[in-house]
């Protein structure tokens, strides 16, 4: 599929896929603007929610596509099959239960995450880079579009 871009002022908007694709899958990788991206769908409350993050964990570039999805009440987070390192969908914070509590910490901001909205019945991506700094995830995201490149898949 082409991608379709609208830009804006603070980056551009992306069609990923169909919402209704999306929702049958529930999830899937897009690649827009040189970025390969993971996008998730699930529902909570009979609301539609979507989330969209770099396709590679932070730790050590495990496919973020594998990942299982889980509902902490308050946070919900992405579980790398690698290293089972746990990423909030929100805001990209790399996070754990410390201990002796359990209660559950930030290590801070780990993992590019991508805005998301419906328009029309698609799924569009924003593209933008809001912070000044490289995230973690940056480095395996450029390798993994190295090595797509070399296996000739993008």
């Amino acid at each position: 599929m082409a991608e379709t871009k609208v830009a804006t002022d603070a980056g551009e908007w992306f069609r990923a896929c169909r919402l209704e694709t999306l929702r049958l899958s529930g999830r899937l990788c897009a690649e827009l603007d040189m970025r390969t991206i993971v996008i998730f769908y699930f529902r909570r409350n009979n609301i539609d929610i979507i989330h969209a993050i770099d396709s590679r964990c932070y730790h050590m570039g495990g496919p973020m596509i594998e990942a299982s999805i889980e509902d902490l009440g308050n946070h919900i987070v992405a579980i790398c099959p690698w290293h089972k390192y746990r990423i909030n969908l929100t805001d990209g914070d790399g996070v754990y239960n410390a201990l002796p509590d359990g209660e559950l910490r930030s290590k801070g901001r780990r993992q590019r995450v991508w805005p998301t909205r419906i328009v029309d019945d698609w799924v569009e991506v924003k593209i933008y880079w809001p912070e000044k700094r490289d995230l973690p995830s940056d480095a395996y995201q450029t390798k993994d579009l190295a090595e797509r490149k070399r296996l000739g898949l993008s």
